[in-house]
């Protein structure tokens, strides 16, 4: 999926939808007991001394806080993966793990 060509084609529409996506998945996580908070819209984010990923404004990138719900997931990063339509893991290069 090209996320420029859809920021094109619907504009902020796009944008706003996709940031209303993301307020109502931490708005679940919190009412499971889990905390979790959202990287920037627009950005480039370094994830090692070799590895840089660019974060756009309709990508979804939501991290896990520390909380007693599940402290293992403490650090998670989850983002969205066009082809399943969901929320995976992200790797340690930030790409979306796909299902198996």
């Amino acid at each position: 999926m090209n996320n420029d060509a859809l920021v094109s084609a619907f504009g902020m529409d796009a944008v706003a939808a996709v940031h209303g996506y993301r307020v109502q998945v931490i708005s679940e996580a919190q009412r499971r007991g889990l905390r979790l908070v959202s990287e920037a819209l627009s950005d480039v984010v370094q994830l090692s001394a070799e590895v840089y990923v660019i974060v756009d404004p309709i990508d979804i990138r939501l991290i896990f806080l520390p909380s007693s719900g599940r402290p293992d997931l403490t650090g998670w990063t989850l983002g969205w993966a066009p082809a399943e339509q969901c929320l995976r893991p992200v790797d340690d290069r930030g790409g979306v793990v796909p299902f198996r």
